[in-house]
């Protein structure tokens, strides 16, 4: 899902999630906006989680470029398989961006 409005706005979008762990995925955070894109936090079904490898818990994303980020659940969290969970991503200027995905491992 895209958000955004017209002119300087911020323009995120949030794909490809891949499950790496029980209690780990990697999503690419895509900036189509003007300007750099700052994510503040991330939940995962309404659950505060890690933004795995980024600096001072933020992620910046510059204008035209995606990146991939790892989320971590929280110990002793699990992703159970079959289960739809919601990402949502909040931004610096307010900005939430929501991206759903099922855990699916393979057997």
């Amino acid at each position: 899902m895209t958000i955004g409005l017209m002119g300087n706005a911020e323009q995120v979008s949030v794909s490809n999630a891949v499950f790496n762990a029980p209690n780990e995925l990697t999503l690419t955070v895509r900036n189509t906006g003007g300007a750099t894109v700052t994510i503040n936090s991330a939940t995962v079904d309404g659950t505060g989680v890690n933004l795995a490898a980024v600096s001072g818990y933020t992620l910046n994303v510059g204008k035209g470029n995606s990146t991939q980020v790892s989320i971590t659940l929280g110990a002793g969290s699990t992703f159970n398989a079959g289960a739809q969970y919601e990402i949502r991503m909040v931004t610096a200027k307010g900005t939430t961006v929501v991206y759903s995905a099922t855990y699916n491992p393979i057997t």
